[in-house]
């Protein structure tokens, strides 16, 4: 009968999370020094793995192109990717997307609503684009948006 210990066991379920850590902070550190080749590898692959943090960082690599062209639609895709999973920076970054139709059809409701999730999630400035929104939409506007709202929360883990 072989025995295992909680501390075997609790070692190999956080094993693949500290592996994933020292990639993307690795990731980081290459796309810091101009590494863009090697970032966007390791980036790449744990944004397909379903890392937020890789997904965001990714997305700014297409949206400023940095060691790639340029690709807002690259871009939205992985921000958005990062966004439903909860990334508040990702979230802003997404309305800014919507509200200037880049990477994506302009759409102020849109806009409305990944601003409103990412003033929920801490993003400080949201707020006064929130107001700024608020300020142009009609009645049938802020019903839209808020009905959009309350669908897109439940979707944001």
């Amino acid at each position: 009968m072989i025995k295992i210990s909680a501390l075997t066991i609790a070692v190999c379920l956080l094993l693949p999370a500290f592996t994933h850590a020292n990639e993307l902070e690795q990731a980081l550190n290459d796309y810091e020094y101009g590494h863009f080749a090697a970032a966007m590898k390791t980036l790449e692959k744990l944004a397909r793995e379903d890392n937020p943090e890789a997904q965001y960082h990714l997305a700014f690599m297409y949206f400023n192109g940095d060691g790639v062209e340029n690709n807002d639609e690259i871009a939205a895709k992985w921000f958005e990717q990062a966004a439903m999973a909860g990334h508040a920076g990702a979230q802003d970054i997404l309305a800014y997307m919507y509200l200037n139709g880049r990477g994506v059809a302009a759409d102020p409701l849109q806009a409305y609503v990944w601003y409103s999730i990412a003033a929920e999630n801490g993003v400080f400035l949201a707020n006064k684009i929130i107001t700024m929104l608020e300020q142009e939409m009609t009645l049938e506007d802020r019903v839209a948006a808020e009905m959009m709202l309350e669908e897109s929360r439940a979707m944001v883990k």
